[in-house]
């Protein structure tokens, strides 16, 4: 059998044997020019083999290499420091919020509209009145702004 010696990018050359050893992605990426040959005994070699970027293909792990994973990270402490990066990664993250929760900030943000119909609590029950949608009701509000305007709240001060 003879050795078989490939040329590399960087001028370097190796042998079939070590190059095989190597992934699927960096044969490609380094590989300046072979024989046919040489290319027919690569693929043959990397037949079957998972490509760089497929991992294990979409299969699940099982159930046995689930509880082998949970074993090892099961009772794991997190040191104080790690704890501190992990707080400050979340400072000004938003989770989801509770429908009453959801409820008081819609109702915070909720303007009183005057329109010539009267006013309404927000443009969107000023729009189920004209049943226009919203954003007729803000058009509204800028090209008639005498007759389709907010309701100033009064201050909180005191």
């Amino acid at each position: 059998m003879s050795i078989d010696l490939v040329a590399l990018t960087n001028g370097k050359t190796v042998t079939l044997d070590e190059l095989l050893t190597w992934s699927t992605h960096k044969q490609r990426m380094n590989i300046v020019s072979i024989s046919d040959e040489t290319r027919a005994r690569i693929s043959a070699a990397n037949k079957g083999k998972n490509t760089w970027s497929k991992g294990r293909n979409g299969k699940p792990h099982s159930d046995e290499t689930k509880a082998k994973i949970g074993a090892v990270h099961k009772g794991k402490l997190v040191s104080d420091e790690t704890r501190a990066k992990l707080s400050a990664a979340m400072v000004g993250k938003s989770f989801p919020k509770s429908d009453a929760t959801k409820a008081k900030i819609a109702a915070a943000k909720c303007k009183p509209v005057t329109t010539p119909n009267g006013v309404f609590p927000s443009i969107k029950a000023a729009a189920a009145d004209y049943r226009v949608r919203g954003n007729v009701i803000q058009y509204r509000m800028k090209k008639y702004p005498h007759e389709y305007y907010f309701v100033a709240r009064p201050s909180k001060e005191g």
